[in-house]
């Protein structure tokens, strides 16, 4: 412990705590690839959370004065596949 900090050394296994989160991730997008339906984020909902993000550190540039996220019109080719967020804002 120095400054505040702890450091160590990173093991030679440090994927294994990662695995099951891994295979959930391939599961799912294997069964969305059987069924033929995209499933999960698209570069839509990315770059709409880039957006809020940005919006954050202006934000917080600003003394914490609020920032408006400003989306253009989300184009039809990202609403030809359902979001995993709802209208509510909420993911399933």
């Amino acid at each position: 412990r120095a400054d505040g900090m702890v450091a160590g050394a990173i093991g030679d296994d440090w994927f294994s705590p990662f695995l099951d989160t891994y295979r959930v991730e391939m599961r799912d997008f294997l069964d969305s690839v059987e069924a033929g339906a995209a499933r999960g984020p698209s570069a839509w909902d990315g770059y709409a959370a880039q957006a809020v993000v940005e919006a954050a550190a202006a934000s917080a540039a600003a003394d914490g004065v609020a920032a408006g996220v400003d989306l253009p019109i989300k184009p039809a080719l990202y609403s030809a596949y359902p979001s995993p967020i709802d209208k509510d804002g909420v993911s399933p």
